[in-house]
């Protein structure tokens, strides 16, 4: 398990307001939930829970997951649907919740879908298979123009195509017979799997899919790992892609050595250690 400097820097990660910034673009209108992989009663999953800004965040780390007062660690999670006005208003007694009604019918106030491509390693060390068919899957959407978001997941790469350019006439309801939006990503995911790489998974599209929000903090307990799930923003970030860099461990002194006692920021920063290791490379 971790030790406490460690757990110290995992909460202190989510007081910073640059990153809470980035954390509520992801989480607006959507719905958030948390998973705890390795509590002592087994798996544990909070979903419902509604993030619109910073208090909501600010809440639900200190008041409903009390992360730091109980040790327990969570890794957050945001929905690929987006919704009208979110989801409803929550009890933040969680046993006191009901939200059958609206579970059963939350696809009536969805606006949008998000396609999810995620290249899942099985281990670390697999981590440099799905690098690769990472780099071959954005040269094929760029030589296509095809806009998205790429991101580190933590064990692989997530590439998210926005609604925006995805078909308009794919029903949102997925009791729909005819064509609807979880069937086409599923086709999707399965051209993907079959041109490119196995370690694409293609069997995670329903309405109610979540995925791992970018600047949160991917959590590994079992094997002691931490790591930032940040946006790429060119091809050069990728191909200097280094797990090592995205460790909570190596980034937060990396950041102090340069920003003194300056707020982090995630995507200054590993450009800062990226340039460092080229500097070296150069020098070798």
């Amino acid at each position: 398990m971790f030790d406490e400097s460690i757990k110290l820097s995992i909460f202190n990660w989510y007081k910073s307001p640059a990153i809470k910034f980035e954390l509520i673009q992801s989480l607006f209108n959507r719905e958030t939930a948390v998973i705890n992989k390795c509590s002592e009663s087994g798996k544990v999953t909070i979903r419902m829970l509604k993030c619109h800004n910073v208090s909501h965040l600010d809440f639900i780390m200190n008041y409903i997951l009390r992360m730091q007062e109980t040790g327990n660690l969570y890794n957050l999670y945001y929905s690929l649907a987006k919704y009208q006005n979110g989801i409803p208003h929550q009890d933040w007694h969680l046993q006191e919740r009901n939200n059958q009604e609206w579970t059963d019918n939350h696809y009536k106030e969805m606006i949008s879908y998000d396609f999810l491509l995620d290249i899942d390693a099985g281990d670390f060390e697999e981590l440099s298979y799905a690098k690769e068919a990472t780099i071959e899957i954005k040269e094929f959407l760029d030589d296509r123009w095809i806009p998205y978001h790429l991101r580190f997941s933590g064990c692989g790469f997530h590439f998210v195509i926005p609604y925006d350019y995805l078909p308009k006439y794919l029903s949102l309801n997925p009791f729909y017979k005819g064509e609807n939006i979880y069937k086409y990503c599923q086709s999707l995911g399965k051209f993907f799997y079959k041109d490119f790489s196995d370690l694409v998974d293609y069997k995670i599209y329903d309405s109610r899919r979540i995925c791992k929000v970018p600047y949160s903090l991917s959590i590994y307990p079992q094997t002691n790992n931490v790591f930032m799930c940040m946006p790429f923003n060119n091809h050069l970030q990728l191909e200097m892609f280094d797990l090592k860099f995205f460790e909570l461990n190596n980034l937060i002194p990396e950041a102090n050595k340069f920003r003194k006692n300056h707020l982090f920021n995630a995507q200054t920063d590993v450009n800062i250690a990226k340039n460092e290791i080229i500097k070296i490379k150069e020098v070798v």
